[in-house]
């Protein structure tokens, strides 16, 4: 877990990935009350940084539930360089 410049302990989540995974982590960050950093792999994902996620349910309904706003969003550009221009339009 990171320290700070006086040593204490901070707990967060850091998620990777796309909107499905974001979205659950937000969810499951709000639930236990833990703050979420988002380093998003793909612009496409249009929720990175919202206090929203949307989760298909068991019954394969689609879901918007509250969730955690992330404390912070950290961008790759050499991955947005890297995208196709598709989806770096599409975010």
């Amino acid at each position: 877990m990171p320290h700070d410049v006086t040593g204490e302990i901070h707990r967060y989540s850091e998620v990777h990935r796309g909107g499905k995974t974001i979205d659950v982590t937000k969810s499951v960050c709000n639930l236990v009350d833990l703050p979420v950093i988002v380093v998003p792999t793909q612009l496409t994902a249009d929720g990175i940084a919202s206090p929203v996620s949307v989760i298909r349910a068991h019954d394969g309904e689609v879901e918007s539930r509250r969730a955690r706003l992330p404390i912070g969003v950290i961008v790759d550009l050499d991955v947005v360089a890297r995208s196709p221009v598709e989806s770096v339009r599409a975010g």
